[in-house]
């Protein structure tokens, strides 16, 4: 595939009996691979229906393209292993251990059951975020942040050329926050395409290379974070007045003074 940036064009989701569109003519050419871009906006804006979208667990209209390839026209099987998807609510039997569980992940998108390809790849995917120790425990006996790394683990073990992940971040300590951007990061390096929804804008800012603030089902601004994070742009999608700081390291601070 020589072209391998993601297209947008034109998207709309309705779900029954909404009064409007939850995503109206979303339009974003060329997401880029081997960079991270964050869809960010308030509560309700569409971001995490953005990425079930492109995921393709929800109906839209429009046109969604991994280089020259209509997603839509791909057997479920072929498009699992272009497109991973961590949404907001991860699941995972519990009755499995985390090795068996990321194992299951690996196997549905392979085809394979339990080769040394896949394991390798589950066992890759436990040491990068740092929870092959709990490669035998049972999923039930996880913390909430465990648990949400042993889910991510599945998304990182199929190893796809898209990776979405919908807050990634919220069950997590600071530390692991870090550890789990890092990660990211390094993937991006490798030439992963990164997309993630995140609410913590400082968070995005110092990892991000590039942002989608979605508000009312429609793109309010794209760009670099230093294009888009801005006051007037934080008052006009959060209905915020905030203060922006860029420090010299190049991580952006923001303080929100009141709303309105």
């Amino acid at each position: 595939m020589a072209d391998r940036h993601l297209h947008i064009r034109d998207l709309s989701v309705s779900y029954p009996r909404a009064t409007r569109p939850t995503l109206d003519g979303i339009t974003l050419e060329r997401i880029a691979p081997g960079r991270m871009t964050v869809f960010a906006g308030p509560n309700g804006a569409g971001k995490s229906t953005l990425l079930k979208a492109i995921a393709g667990t929800v109906r839209y209209s429009g046109v969604i393209r991994l280089g020259d390839t209509d997603l839509a026209s791909l057997p479920p099987r072929e498009k699992s292993g272009l497109i991973g998807f961590m949404p907001q609510s991860g699941s995972a039997r519990a009755r499995l251990t985390v090795l068996e569980a990321v194992l299951a992940a690996t196997d549905i998108t392979s085809g394979l059951r339990a080769s040394r390809q896949s394991m390798d790849a589950a066992c890759d995917a436990l040491e990068r975020l740092g929870i092959l120790q709990l490669a035998q425990t049972p999923l039930a006996s996880l913390s909430g942040g465990q648990r949400q790394l042993a889910v991510l683990a599945q998304s990182l073990a199929r190893r796809p050329p898209v990776l979405l992940l919908d807050e990634p971040t919220s069950a997590l300590d600071l530390r692991h926050q870090f550890e789990v951007m890092a990660v990211l990061q390094s993937l991006a390096d490798e030439g992963t395409t990164i997309i993630l929804v995140l609410h913590d804008l400082a968070l995005a800012a110092r990892w991000a290379g590039h942002f989608v603030f979605l508000a009312d089902g429609r793109i309010a601004a794209a760009g670099a974070a230093v294009e888009t994070l801005t006051p007037a742009l934080l008052h006009k999608v959060y209905g915020i007045r905030a203060e922006v700081a860029t420090r010299p390291d190049g991580a952006m601070t923001i303080h929100v003074l009141a709303p309105g």
